[in-house]
């Protein structure tokens, strides 16, 4: 991202007033978050959203987030809810941990989000295009799941029985990730 005042130059962080990007020269640190020249001259600094606020929401799963302005994955994360309790209803033996994880998980991603929001850190380092990405495919798994169970009277119940293997293959992502990272650096 680059400064909204200077374009060859890339954004240190936003203002916690305006929202804009913009270079280290633009920005001083006040009080803890970053105000772009115009802002500075204000008195304190506003939070934009609360921690605490966003992590209550937030345990109903994709309401925190929804709080804090990313609407897309406020709404994907309570559809993965959504569709854990509905193969919850299939005898689906983890799905209580799923939700269990889910919840905690959104709760303290949305405290942490609203954190980071507050100091004016670059959006592209809370952005969720990754996380999205990992939800979509846990939405579509689920989705099939359900189809199968519904529509075609499949017994899904062994096919649940396999998420360890998700696991590995998270794992094994993670590893060549990593790697790859760790050769480009060489």
């Amino acid at each position: 991202m680059k400064c909204t005042n200077h374009n060859e130059k890339e954004a240190l962080g936003v203002c916690v007033q305006c929202g804009k990007p913009f270079c280290e020269e633009c920005l001083i640190l006040k009080e803890g978050k970053y105000l772009c020249t115009e802002h500075r001259k204000m008195g304190k600094a506003k939070f934009f959203k609360s921690p605490t606020l966003a992590f209550l929401l937030n345990l109903f799963p994709g309401l925190g987030y929804i709080y804090l302005g990313f609407y897309k994955f406020g709404f994907l994360i309570f559809l993965t809810f959504a569709g854990l309790i509905s193969l919850g209803e299939s005898d689906c033996d983890i799905c209580g941990l799923g939700i269990a994880f889910l919840i905690g998980f959104a709760a303290l991603d949305g405290w942490r989000k609203a954190k980071k929001l507050n100091l004016g850190e670059l959006r592209e380092d809370i952005d969720v295009v990754s996380g999205q990405i990992t939800l979509g495919v846990i939405l579509a798994i689920i989705g099939i799941l359900l189809l199968l169970s519904n529509v075609f009277y499949v017994d899904i119940s062994y096919i649940l029985k396999l998420w360890p293997l998700a696991l590995i293959i998270l794992g094994g992502y993670y590893i060549y990730k990593h790697l790859k990272k760790y050769k480009s650096n060489i």
